[in-house]
């Protein structure tokens, strides 16, 4: 992985089989807890069909600007609107990974993905010949996206990394697109392609069982979930914000406050610092920090969400 995802939750995997036995198999194997089994052809198309324009709409999220003082063209990012998706039932459905096979009754599983034209679908055609002609051409001419004979004794292993794979890619190419406008602003440090970043990121999903991730601030702070359902927001700061953050607090506030936050101890967690009234209490947002590695100038906190 080079960067970070914008966004990572769960997506809904359809596997279509006309073996009920093969597929009750597949239920305790396959890693993936979105994954619909299904003997129905039609069920399959109708469910398709339903969901076939869906996707994340980057357009609502990113918008073009003009700023007078400036003759290039700049993109303001609305953040906000990927931190909503949390609550968004519909979202697992964006992106279809298809795993269909070939032998079935009434029609087999090339002529249904021959039917099934949505861009937002990835189909993985199984089969007990792979080096069947049509099925060569089928992929070939992208008709499928992979196809995997269906004998092969590491079948589950492979299912679950293509399957992994594809989703990956989709948060990919649309991630792409935010970076690229955040990048576009030169006063923004984006760490999300940082390696050190990278590394801590993976490493904490694993541990703390982590599904679900959406940025909400251009650094790479992430709202995030976990396999339970708790959410926390995951704060992250170079020694520049920090030294931003000591500038814009008030000359009145308590001075444990600024020292704490000077000599990284704890990091003062608020979106937005010119937002409070400097009547509050800050040491209620005042969370511990820690570097993200050894010999990071990277720091981060974790904030329960109530």
């Amino acid at each position: 992985m080079n960067k970070l995802p914008i966004v990572q939750y769960p997506l809904t995997t359809i596997m279509l089989d006309d073996d009920p036995v093969f597929l009750e198999g597949m239920k305790f194997n396959l890693n993936n807890s979105f994954i619909k089994f299904s003997t129905d052809q039609k069920e399959v198309k109708c469910f398709i069909k339903k969901h076939q324009q869906s996707g994340i709409n980057y357009g609502k999220i990113m918008n073009y600007c003009y700023p007078e003082e400036i003759s290039e063209k700049r993109m303001s990012i609305n953040l906000g609107l990927i931190e909503e998706k949390i609550n968004d039932d519909r979202k697992q459905n964006e992106f279809i990974v298809l795993v269909i096979d070939y032998d079935m009754p009434i029609q087999n599983g090339l002529d249904i993905c021959e039917e099934i034209k949505a861009d937002n679908v990835y189909k993985i055609l199984l089969t007990g010949a792979a080096s069947m002609p049509e099925v060569v051409n089928a992929y070939n001419n992208k008709l499928i996206n992979m196809y995997i004979d269906k004998s092969n004794e590491n079948l589950v292993e492979v299912l679950n990394i293509e399957i992994v794979e594809a989703q990956q890619t989709y948060f990919q190419k649309f991630s792409a697109n935010i970076l690229s406008a955040i990048n576009l602003d030169t006063n923004v440090k984006c760490y999300l392609g940082n390696r050190q970043y990278i590394d801590f990121i993976s490493q904490y999903i694993n541990e703390y069982n982590i599904v679900e991730l959406y940025l909400f601030d251009h650094a790479g702070s992430y709202l995030i979930k976990d396999y339970n359902g708790c959410k926390s927001r995951l704060h992250i700061a170079d020694l520049d914000m920090v030294k931003g953050v000591l500038e814009s607090l008030q000359e009145d506030i308590d001075p444990k406050i600024r020292d704490d936050i000077k000599r990284r101890n704890k990091m003062l967690c608020v979106k937005n610092i010119d937002s409070y009234d400097k009547k509050m209490n800050f040491s209620k947002y005042m969370v511990n920090c820690n570097k993200i590695a050894a010999g990071s100038d990277l720091y981060y906190s974790i904030v329960p969400c109530q």
